[in-house]
């Protein structure tokens, strides 16, 4: 879902094939981290999964956020990404997969939306 103004929590429902996972080390992609609810909540459950395996986290893109709630600020200082591709302003990125409302995913460039054309 889309991000909401003042959002401190959100409820992330994990659904995937339970395969056993035979290596010791697990890499998890992700395009964003915008608060960061849904790659904590996948590596977590990763981690309780396989507890001897070793769950690293990297972000093409990661957001700085300008004012975030309280909850928000915890959770991005408790859990981190390993690596970062670039950061970004707190704003829509649209292009090279990322999309608004289905819209600009095809775009062989990174770019900013106008927000206000979508609310």
């Amino acid at each position: 879902g889309m991000k909401t103004e003042g959002e401190t929590e959100r409820k992330v429902s994990i659904n995937y094939l339970n395969a056993a996972i035979e290596t010791p080390n697990i890499l998890l992609a992700d395009d964003v981290l915008d608060q960061g609810f849904t790659l904590a909540a996948v590596k977590s459950q990763l981690e309780k999964e396989h507890p001897g395996a070793t769950v690293k986290t990297t972000v093409l893109l990661q957001k700085r956020l300008e004012n975030p709630s309280p909850e928000v600020r915890a959770l991005r200082e408790r859990f981190r990404p390993d690596y970062i591709g670039f950061e970004v302003e707190d704003r829509w990125i649209v292009g090279y997969g990322l999309d608004v409302d289905e819209l600009f995913r095809e775009l062989p460039y990174v770019a900013l939306a106008r927000e206000e054309a979508f609310r």
